[in-house]
């Protein structure tokens, strides 16, 4: 026969008596109490929000989801009137002036193009022996000799970002020299 403490109505505690099948063990709340609340009304109440947010919105979250993630999505506000905020209007554009010049949004790019080309040539360069890399992209400058006569996989690798970075070179001085001629004042 099991022997517990047990608590009786007027709260004394008797031990080593046996425990009758008719008499519960009461569980002591492992959180405490607060006088004039029972256990259940105790909750945290970010469980709690959380626990109306579910009963609130469960219809709506229990609906199939057919989302497939579409890009630029409006904002609609409370009365259902679709609000593309200030992107492509008039204040956008005033508020970032320049954004929607395409030469100017090509010369950026070109750039970080062409800084990219010069990273991966110092890489690849690296990968060659001594002064070789010089004289072949100087005898490939000078048409001497053709891509087709590279047999060394790093040096052709090279020679063509080389080739590369030149013509971003150009297209860069081309794309200042208009930007420079549109503001020109005339």
């Amino acid at each position: 026969m099991r022997k517990d403490k047990i608590r009786f109505v007027n709260d004394i505690e008797i031990d080593d008596i046996p425990a009758s099948s008719l008499v519960q063990r009461e569980k002591k709340d492992r959180f405490g109490q607060v006088e004039g609340l029972e256990a259940e009304e105790l909750a945290d109440p970010c469980e709690l929000e959380r626990q109306v947010y579910k009963e609130w919105l469960g219809p709506v979250l229990s609906l199939p989801n057919k989302y497939k993630g579409h890009g630029l999505r409006p904002e609609v506000n409370e009365q259902g009137v679709v609000d593309w905020g200030a992107f492509a209007s008039i204040d956008f554009l005033r508020d970032n002036p320049g954004f929607m010049d395409k030469a100017k949004y090509k010369l950026v790019f070109l750039k970080e193009e062409l800084r990219d080309q010069l990273i991966m040539m110092e890489i690849v360069r690296r990968k060659l022996s001594g002064k070789a890399y010089s004289l072949v992209l100087k005898y490939l400058e000078m048409d001497i000799i053709s891509m087709d006569d590279v047999s060394d996989f790093w040096m052709k690798r090279l020679a063509m970002r080389y080739f590369k970075a030149k013509r971003l070179k150009e297209e860069i001085k081309q794309l200042r020299e208009y930007l420079n001629s549109r503001a020109a004042p005339r």
